[in-house]
């Protein structure tokens, strides 16, 4: 039997999982050039047209789409084959994927909590843009999308609301006494955008949550100022006295308790996002996948609380002992 080379098989079905090029490279580690290289070597060597164009990019014709169906369902297999007889790798050693923001201003603060209630792990963090990989990437991946990764495990861990936040010194008023906002007034302020999943339509951004408020929609048509490739960087600038940036809460909660920053009214929407805990495998099998799913999920649900009880409560930073 010949065999197609499979390099150019795992490129093609990391594009038909992924959408797109630039994604199935990201995941792979490759150029996007490497990536459209093996899956013209894969056409030429089978003699089947996989790709079409389809506008500025590519798409897959009928065959291409039977094609990396299989391709998946057999990586998947060959991946819980080597699972199997590395047992040790997959009990001792959890890797996770998630994006920098989640990272920076979530889990990184959290490790020490994670390994003191769990030291019999080792935990591999991965900072990514792209969603988790079942072969060449993480056991684990946090996402924060508008819905399920298809052919993963995943669980919705919660919700993710949208609502303004910046420094309190921006609040500061005569005499020392923080004034108090309406959502009209931040458009005194500049406004600082973050372009993550800028793309989902159901993503809440300046221009929806300011329409929300009842701003007229030739206000909130194109609030000024700043944009940020990721949510961390924007909340750096309105940690900085910057302008306004709009947040969720798991990445705001540990600021908002120490008064680093202020949730000024409680006028919150939902982001039209949610995070979900995602995996190549089932954690009923997976015992430290189920630990750390059953972690996150209890750290995301309190940051949930601690960000609900402080919104609409600015409080005053804590004063340095410099």
């Amino acid at each position: 039997m010949n065999m197609p080379n499979l390099a150019g098989l795992v490129a093609l079905e990391a594009v038909a999982r992924l959408g797109s090029v630039t994604r199935a490279a990201a995941a792979l580690h490759l150029t996007q050039s490497a990536i459209s290289h093996r899956l013209h070597g894969l056409q030429r060597e089978l003699g089947v047209a996989l790709l079409e164009r389809a506008g500025r990019g590519i798409s897959l014709t009928a065959e291409g789409r039977e094609l990396a169906r299989a391709a998946s369902a057999a990586l998947e297999q060959l991946s819980q084959a080597v699972a199997r007889v590395t047992p040790s790798a997959v009990d001792n050693v959890l890797s996770i994927s998630c994006s920098p923001s989640f990272a920076i201003r979530f889990l990184v603060p959290r490790v020490a909590a994670f390994r003191a209630r769990h030291p019999e792990l080792d935990l591999r963090i991965a900072s990514a843009d792209v969603p988790v990989d079942s072969i060449h990437g993480a056991q684990a991946a946090i996402h924060l999308s508008s819905g399920p990764t298809p052919r993963l495990f995943c669980e919705k861990l919660i919700d993710e609301v949208a609502f303004p936040v910046l420094s309190p010194r921006l609040l500061g008023g005569r005499g020392g006494k923080a004034r108090s906002l309406a959502p009209a007034d931040l458009l005194a302020y500049p406004l600082l955008h973050d372009e993550a999943l800028s793309d989902d339509p159901r993503r809440v951004g300046w221009t929806a949550w300011l329409e929300h408020a009842g701003l007229s929609p030739r206000s909130a048509s194109g609030p000024r100022g700043v944009r940020f490739s990721h949510a961390y960087l924007a909340l750096e600038a309105a940690l900085a006295g910057d302008g306004v940036a709009l947040a969720r809460r798991s990445l705001v909660a540990d600021d908002l308790a120490r008064g680093r920053l202020v949730a000024p009214f409680r006028l919150s929407v939902p982001s039209g996002l949610a995070y979900w805990f995602v995996s190549a495998y089932d954690p009923r099998n997976r015992p430290a996948i189920a630990r750390l799913r059953e972690f996150l999920s209890q750290q995301l649900m309190a940051a949930e609380r601690t960000a609900t009880k402080l919104c609409g409560s600015p409080r005053r930073p804590r004063k340095s002992n410099k």
